[in-house]
């Protein structure tokens, strides 16, 4: 959960200063409550003191005051970031409301709210509200800082961001572009930041499935993590996980080979570690199985080469119906073909890639009622 510690409010009234002395000690106590909460991982407790906090702040201070604006601002984040997005949405427009009278309705201040707002409002493939939201806090960045600021940028790399992910939604990709074109033209450019960007759109464009684009720009993407650092390297092997199944949905199996190997070469496999595929591919259900309406399961060992590929699979053990089999079946055969296909990454010993055997997986076959 983000922590909001606002030192604004981090105040000690005194006597007569705006309201009865009451309402000071309320306020105060109430603060001092929340900040407690907010160092903490109870997000209940935050939500419940960051209340307490709002309730005495509309007792102290008038609309015009802009602590009330982020009172309310923080309490709706409160709410949002503990998982309570549908009550933090009125909150968030009171905040926007609140912060019209402070700041203008142009201020820069508001941008902040109006995206905590915009996340308030994502629903999955029902992106309409937040982007409806992140356009307007754009057009305030762009007055406030210009189009080709880092503030602009950031907000825009947030905002297509988001609504991938929380909206389920590509319509915002055009920000990300945008945000990229930013970073790379600064004076200083920001290459983590550029590398961040084409790794989001190369994601958008395998989400859409256009996997030439996806592996160009997750390849740019790579550039960006070079860095030395635990955060770079995991961002590293994320990306090239992914370009494993651009390329082989492509077809190219030497260009994923070689982010299969490079995979290998940098992560550090555990003897006890699951053995994951990089790329799998989905068993074709045996129309004759299908028909006779049964389901099963078959359990595969194979060994993965120096190339990451599938060698020597064979059937060790078989379901069908929730029942052990002993002879061979339809589904053999299907599961077989897609194991075949599998992509993994290498392990490696004393720098060199060497074959593993015995790695196991199963294959199930359910039908959907």
């Amino acid at each position: 959960m983000r922590k909001t510690i606002l030192v604004l409010l981090t105040i000690l009234w005194s006597a007569g200063a705006l309201a009865d002395n009451s309402d000071v000690a309320a306020f105060n106590t109430a603060w001092l409550e929340y900040e407690e909460a907010a160092a903490s991982d109870d997000d209940e407790l935050e939500i419940e003191t960051a209340a307490q906090v709002f309730a005495a702040a509309k007792k102290l201070f008038p609309e015009s005051d802009e602590r009330l604006t982020v009172v309310t601002h923080n309490y709706g984040i409160a709410l949002s970031d503990g998982g309570r997005r549908e009550d933090a949405v009125p909150v968030l427009k009171d905040a926007v409301r609140l912060g019209e009278v402070v700041y203008g309705k142009q201020g820069s201040n508001l941008i902040p709210i109006l995206a905590d707002l915009a996340d308030a409002e994502a629903a999955p493939f029902k992106p309409g509200a937040q982007v409806h939201k992140y356009k307007r806090a754009l057009k305030i960045a762009e007055a406030n800082f210009g189009k080709q600021s880092v503030e602009y940028a950031d907000l825009a790399f947030r905002a297509s961001r988001n609504v991938y992910l929380m909206s389920l939604s590509l319509s915002a990709r055009k920000y990300m572009t945008e945000a990229r074109d930013i970073y790379a033209a600064l004076p200083e450019p920001a290459i983590q930041n550029v590398g961040m960007a084409n790794f989001y759109l190369g994601k958008m464009e395998f989400t859409d499935r256009d996997f030439r684009n996806s592996s160009r720009y997750l390849e740019s993407a790579l550039d960006g993590f070079d860095a030395p650092g635990d955060a770079n390297q995991a961002l590293r092997l994320l990306t090239r996980a992914l370009l494993v199944q651009t390329y082989e949905h492509r077809g190219l199996t030497e260009e994923a080979t070689q982010h299969c190997i490079a995979i290998g070469r940098e992560s550090q496999f555990s003897p006890d570690q699951d053995y994951e595929p990089l790329f799998r591919v989905a068993p074709m259900y045996p129309s004759s199985m299908l028909r006779a309406g049964k389901s099963g399961s078959v359990d595969l060992e194979f060994t993965i080469d120096e190339n990451g590929f599938v060698r020597e699979p064979a059937v060790v053990a078989r379901e069908i119906n929730g029942k052990e089999r002993k002879r061979s079946s339809d589904f053999d055969e299907a599961a077989m073909d897609a194991v075949k296909r599998f992509r993994y990454a290498p392990k490696f010993e004393n720098g060199e890639a060497v074959a593993v055997a015995g790695v196991k997986t199963r294959i199930s076959f359910t039908i959907e009622k």
